[in-house]
């Protein structure tokens, strides 16, 4: 094959390959992203529960939770990162924040974990255990 056919087939190759992955689409979401409930039990206010909608775009998850029987959160915002099976989280409101982390079951439908939280104002250094489910 003559050299300036070789150059124009590499050229080719070069410019096919190039050219995937990086135009203007995004990746579709992860496995966490969808409408879960929450059920936690507290050392301080016993069980509470909550519902919400998370968005998983790499391995951030950013979302909103609505609680019930929590005097410390009512709608509040969710920050966190999967690394494979693991959950690590912040649920924030007005200052006040719970600190969660958990494992994931293979099929990313269910959650459970611990949670904590630091000394002050409404959390008061509460902890506890958690556990979630993805709505289908």
């Amino acid at each position: 094959m003559p050299r300036f056919y070789r150059f124009i087939l590499l050229a080719l190759c070069i410019s096919l390959f190039s050219s995937c992955g990086g135009g203007g689409s995004s990746a579709p979401p992860g496995p966490v992203s969808g409408t879960w409930s929450f059920q936690a039990n507290s050392t301080v206010f016993g069980v509470f529960v909550g519902f919400g909608d998370l968005t998983q775009t790499g391995s951030n998850v950013t979302g909103s939770v609505t609680f019930s029987d929590n005097p410390c959160f009512t709608t509040a915002t969710v920050n966190g990162v999967v690394s494979g099976t693991n959950f690590t989280v912040q649920i924030q409101q007005n200052g006040e924040t719970l600190n969660l982390t958990g494992t994931f079951d293979a099929s990313f439908t269910s959650v459970t974990g611990t949670y904590t939280s630091p000394l002050n104002a409404c959390t008061d250094g509460d902890h506890g255990t958690w556990a979630a489910n993805r709505s289908p």
